[in-house]
């Protein structure tokens, strides 16, 4: 379709009408024709058989809406005709209108609900006025699938023009890792190249927060969910402001010395904190993006009572431009642009109960106002009372060990703490306050960094090794001068619980320390506990539902650690038969993809059941891919674990459904003495399934020699993987070294037999028998800690296409490589843990 052809077409909302039966397409034509609807006129393509309209449909892809006689050809054709639409050409925008003069010709409603057809229009008494009221209704759905999209593919920029940045600002922080650990290759890594390596590792966490920050906001954007008052905090507005300039990342050196900030007056502004750093770094992208045709210009942000000013000296907005700036999908002359970002940041700061504003004069300049609303002192007082009192119920006849080399640092801290009823004592180093540590009870240390003899760093890592025993999970906070991204890394890295910077003002103290002090956030290992306190779940029973016996026993072994009780179902229907036996099962945990009934099967049927319906059930699954979790959610599921099934997330997973029934259960109590629960909509539905096997394997005779190159690429790159999962291999051995050796051969065994059963399916195109057996090889592969293996297969080419588009494998030469990746893991399980049973 040449360019004229395209612009033509979107000023028309295109009709195709399928009937063998021309005059039916030539009345249809000339009751539409040029008809107008939205502002568009509406024009009718014809077509009279199903080739010829899918000639029509490869060429055009802008076809709104298609009316199909259900008979064209015969019945089948059509049915494979919408199936061809829907899943070969992948166009789920156009909609679909059924005509018959028999109405008993109709498919069943549940296909016409799968491929999502959206119309009925019997060929006999039907009135113009009729056809083109349901064929209007079908354009404007398909006109708001297009606004849909459009607006999503501008999200999708938008994420991506904002990711960018803080991506950038990662790689820019591990490449100068890479060059400090370059020169301490030849040498011995001296302080201050070790400092800058902190510097920069802590410069990529900050980015890799903020990003996932900034992609959650851009995302609740697109859902048109309002910013979340409860998350705004007083801060102050010059240090915020500060952060920011010193977050972003800038290209060069020299594009960061043409960004001046000026605090003139600084205030107090009540913010969520991302959100407005976002607005930032989205005014301060803008104005650099036009530098580099004006290398002269510059960046000035003023913090001055209430209002922050950005001003730049580059090429100024045309007139006609400020008045729709802050529109939807306006954008000031960037190629990249999608202008989603000012329009947020207008949204954000009236959220925020202020605005913005824009001057500016054509070649001279752009100034951005940020305007704040005043906060009452009265307000603030409040606030700060609020903060206070329940300070004070967490530090009262608290014991704090105030650690620092500087008196009168020491003497500023117990000034700022003062009336929150707790008590003090001072060291003026780590020598001194590991004295005191063995002779009283601290309940927290406020530890300075950089001191004589003993510095804080050595003194918080000395207490984590033991060295008062009494005392080795007290909380610390470090009160630093240090740059944040350094003191960030090494403070986590030495296990302490926080750090403020110098100097502090005595709410950002009191909150840090206040976190550090609340129950459970006391220090603790970096990993989770492998073996939680049983009492949480003990005497609990838990149904663990899986066709592999292997993954019960790993399961039933972590249950039993803890108290809880496992009863073992291979299948659906023994979930039902221990169901039926009238047992007090508390949870069940439920593979999603069981042979006969399946989880999401077995779900539903317990949801329909009333006296069971509200036993918590969580999904097992090593596809966890949306369509999954969807399905899972209609059946009724409420939470999710991938495999392979670590013990941390099994355990959260079963006190969060348990406490959450809980909470549940006096409600349902009386909804059950006030009237019968019915079976919900989901649990109603019959399990309906279109898989037509149009996909083909993969042709073993053709291009043979790329796939010898590809094997021996793919040979090489799975060498240099991490071939066993020795963590997860470790901490089964952990927990039951007997049970590891018995269950790791079973595994070894049935991986290899699953890997000749794929190699005979691939050969007789059998794709549910080859989906069935690679689920199986993934999740066994991840249970044994066979890693390599496990990530080859989770590749975009092999499993998730086979389970989320239900098509073949693409990834060349994929059954060999796995094949290869086998034999090497069973190398390396025989060699580290089954010696013993060769």
């Amino acid at each position: 379709m040449d360019a004229l052809d395209a612009k033509n077409q979107e000023d028309v909302w295109q009709i195709l009408t399928i009937d063998p039966c021309s005059s039916v397409n030539t009345m249809t034509k000339k009751s539409l024709e040029h008809s107008l609807f939205l502002g568009r006129r509406i024009t009718v393509l014809q077509a009279t058989s199903l080739e010829q309209a899918k000639q029509l449909l490869q060429e055009r892809s802008d076809i709104a809406v298609v009316l199909l006689d259900i008979m064209a050809d015969t019945q089948s054709e059509s049915l494979f005709f919408i199936h061809f639409i829907r899943t070969v050409l992948k166009n789920y925008r156009t909609r679909i209108i059924l005509r018959t003069g028999y109405p008993d010709t109709l498919p069943d409603i549940k296909l016409i609900e799968s491929y999502e057809i959206d119309g009925y229009l019997p060929k006999e008494s039907m009135p113009v006025v009729q056809i083109k009221i349901t064929i209007m209704t079908a354009i404007r759905a398909y006109a708001q699938i297009i606004t849909t999209e459009r607006a999503l593919q501008g999200l999708a920029g938008s994420i991506a023009h904002e990711m960018r940045n803080v991506l950038a600002q990662v790689k820019f922080s591990l490449d100068s890792i890479g060059q400090e650990l370059q020169v301490a290759s030849t040498q011995t890594l001296k302080a201050d190249p070790l400092h800058t390596v902190y510097k920069h590792i802590g410069q990529a966490h900050t980015s890799i927060k903020r990003g996932l920050q900034i992609t959650s906001i851009t995302l609740n954007q697109c859902n048109n969910k309002a910013i979340d008052a409860d998350s705004f905090e007083y801060l102050d507005a010059g240090k915020t402001t500060k952060k920011a300039v010193d977050e972003f990342c800038f290209d060069t050196e020299s594009e960061r010395d043409k960004v001046k900030l000026q605090i003139q007056e600084t205030f107090t502004f009540k913010v969520n904190e991302t959100v407005y750093l976002f607005i930032l770094f989205n005014l301060i992208k803008n104005a650099l993006y036009y530098f580099k045709l004006h290398p002269q210009a510059t960046l000035t942000i003023t913090v001055d009572r209430n209002s922050i000013r950005i001003k730049d000296t580059g090429p100024g907005i045309a007139p006609e431009m400020l008045s729709r700036l802050f529109g939807v999908f306006t954008s000031s002359g960037k190629a990249e642009g999608t202008g989603l970002g000012l329009a947020y940041c207008k949204r954000a700061m009236q959220a925020f109960g202020g605005d913005i504003t824009c001057d500016s004069v054509l070649n001279q300049y752009t100034e951005f106002t940020l305007s704040f609303p005043v906060i009452a002192q009265a307000q603030l007082q409040a606030h700060e009372l609020k903060i206070m009192h329940r300070a004070k119920q967490v530090f009262n006849g608290k014991h704090i060990l105030i650690v620092d080399d500087e008196p009168l640092i020491r003497k500023s801290v117990r000034h700022m703490l003062d009336g929150l009823g707790a008590h003090f004592e001072e060291a003026e180093n780590g020598h001194f306050a590991i004295d005191k540590l063995k002779t009283a009870l601290y309940d927290l240390i406020i530890m300075d960094l950089n001191m004589p003899s003993l510095d804080g760093y050595a003194a918080a890592e000395m207490i984590r090794l033991g060295i008062v025993p009494s005392q080795k999970h007290i909380p610390i906070v470090a009160y630093t001068s240090e740059s944040a991204y350094i003191t960030q890394v090494k403070t986590e890295k030495i296990g302490m619980n926080g750090y403020v910077c110098k100097p502090a003002t005595p709410l950002e103290l009191i909150k840090v320390l206040q976190m550090a002090l609340e129950p459970g956030k006391k220090y603790t290992e970096a990993k989770p506990t492998l073996n939680p306190p049983p009492t949480a779940l003990a005497g609990k029973t838990v149904v663990v539902a899986d066709d592999c016996e292997q993954n019960r026993k790993i399961i039933q072994t972590y249950l039993g650690l803890w108290g809880a009780i496992a009863l073992e179902a291979e299948h659906g229907m023994a979930v039902l038969e221990i169901l039926q036996e009238e047992k007090i099962v508390d949870a069940i945990l439920m593979d999603m993809e069981m042979p006969g009934m399946s989880g999401v099967q077995t779900t539903q049927v317990i949801r329909a059941q009333n006296h069971q319906q509200h036993i918590p059930i969580i999904a097992l699954t090593a596809n966890f891919s949306e369509q999954h979790r969807h399905q899972a959610l209609l059946a009724g599921m409420n939470a999710f674990i991938s495999k392979p099934v670590e013990s941390a997330e099994l355990h959260a997973q079963l006190l969060g459904v348990l406490k959450e029934k809980r909470v549940k259960t006096s409600l349902q109590n009386l909804q059950l003495q006030a009237s019968p629960l019915t079976a919900s909509p989901a649990a109603k539905q019959n399990v309906f399934h279109l898989r037509p096997a149009f996909a083909t394997p993969e042709n073993t005779d053709e291009k043979t020699q790329r796939e010898a190159r590809l094997h021996t690429e793919n040979t090489a790159t799975a060498k240099e993987m991490t071939l066993l999962n020795t963590e997860r291999l470790e901490q089964m051995k952990k927990i039951n070294a007997a049970l590891l050796m018995e269950t790791l051969p079973v595994y070894v065994n049935e991986m290899g037999q699953h890997l000749i059963q794929l190699e005979g399916h691939m050969h007789s195109q059998d794709f549910e028998a080859m989906h069935n057996t690679l689920h199986k090889l993934l999740g066994q592969a991840g249970e044994c800690g066979a890693y390599a293996l496990h990530q080859f297969l989770c590749r975009k080419g092999i499993y998730p296409t086979v389970a989320n588009k239900h098509q073949w494998p693409t990834e060349d030469n994929w059954l060999n490589t796995a094949k290869d990746l086998y034999a090497q893991t069973v190398i390396a399980l025989r060699k580290s843990y089954l010696a013993a049973h060769r």
